[in-house]
């Protein structure tokens, strides 16, 4: 009788130093990486390459260039890694905390943070933010200076860490805002409707524009 490989779940004391709510993983010249989860957030930045994401039972092809979020109750994998080198941005809920003016206006936050890790469980789901070659020389400079406060612990590298991982999130916000496909669009006017929402409850006597949404 065969058993199932038990699910490895990652831990946040082994990678958040200190109990710093931030911290950078680099993995390269790796062809398979088996299902975990984790008790913490993550979005995976694909710098090179080509391979295979499993996450709930579906396979997505993914490659340089492509970014996605991944909550810490989904358990994900890799296979057929060619070439391919990431960099994974971990952080807990608590350190994801845009002003509630920016959550209101950004779609793509909830569109990249909250849709689609949810709607990557669907086998019929393939869409996901792919960067510019200019965006990608962006995100991957601002990941660096954040793992360079990260690691030198210069006095206020707290302060400097959030800001630059408050700028990477809104940037890569911002770019799944103005990439255009069919699936894309769909889970933008959710995240635009999740926006709404979030502007609702921020300012109960406003009016929220329900008619600019079509889900």
């Amino acid at each position: 009788m065969m058993h199932a490989t038990p699910i490895q779940r990652l831990r946040r004391h082994a990678y958040f130093r200190d109990g710093f709510p931030l911290a950078v993983s680099y993995t390269t010249g790796v062809t398979d990486y088996p299902l975990h989860s984790h008790d913490f957030s993550e979005f995976v930045f694909v710098q090179r390459g080509e391979g295979v994401h499993l996450v709930a039972g579906q396979a997505h092809p993914i490659r340089g260039g492509d970014v996605f979020a991944i909550h810490g109750t989904l358990a994900h994998g890799f296979r057929d890694m060619r070439g391919m080198d990431h960099i994974n941005v971990l952080f807990t809920p608590e350190a994801l905390h845009l002003t509630g003016h920016a959550r209101g206006t950004l779609a793509g936050y909830h569109a990249l943070f909250a849709v689609e890790p949810l709607a990557s469980s669907r086998q019929t789901f393939n869409c996901r933010l792919h960067l510019t070659p200019g965006q990608q020389v962006w995100l991957q400079a601002t990941i660096e200076h954040l793992d360079h406060e990260l690691h030198t612990r210069t006095p206020g590298f707290e302060d400097m860490a959030f800001a630059y991982f408050q700028q990477i999130v809104v940037f890569i916000s911002r770019a799944y805002s103005q990439q255009r496909s069919d699936t894309s669009d769909r889970v933008l006017r959710l995240g635009k409707l999740i926006s709404l929402l979030e502007q609702d409850y921020a300012a109960p006597g406003r009016q929220p524009n329900w008619r600019s949404v079509s889900v």
